[in-house]
């Protein structure tokens, strides 16, 4: 993802649609893999300018109303919270779960890294080269 209109958040949108409580959309976000691309391929700092800019104004659409929260949960997403930390939260009234949301997020917050594994899955079989020495009894049961 090169720029934030290429994130498609209509499952986003659709997941702020329907949640009736602010955890919900929370975890609705959390799992929301358009999240988790604008979390790893933006900066913190361009994630919350991306932010600023979506609370700026008052919104008309369900995108505008579920933006916000999207970038929201992307920060809490990232290796460092301070960008987290500095979201302000003055003047998100149009935006009633955002001061909540923010503060479960810091709450909860736990720095997250991502490890791709794939092709390495012959490197993670046991080695019975390595052994660990015990000073455990041997039991050999039958003969």
């Amino acid at each position: 993802m090169n720029s934030f209109a290429e994130a498609n958040l209509q499952e986003a949108a659709q997941a702020y649609a329907v949640a009736n409580t602010p955890l919900f959309l929370i975890r609705r976000l959390q799992e929301d893999p358009v999240v988790q691309e604008i979390a790893t391929s933006f900066t913190g700092e361009q994630i919350l300018a991306e932010q600023h800019n979506s609370l700026a104004h008052a919104p008309d659409s369900l995108l505008d109303y579920a933006r916000p929260y999207v970038y929201l949960v992307a920060l809490s997403k990232q290796q460092d919270s301070r960008h987290l930390r500095a979201v302000e939260t003055a003047g998100t009234e149009s935006w009633r779960w955002f001061p909540y949301m923010k503060e479960v997020l810091l709450e909860t917050y736990s720095p997250l890294s991502t490890t791709s594994v794939l092709g390495e899955v012959a490197r993670l079989s046991p080695s019975y080269s390595t052994l660990t020495r015990t000073d455990a009894p041997l039991i050999v049961v039958g003969d």
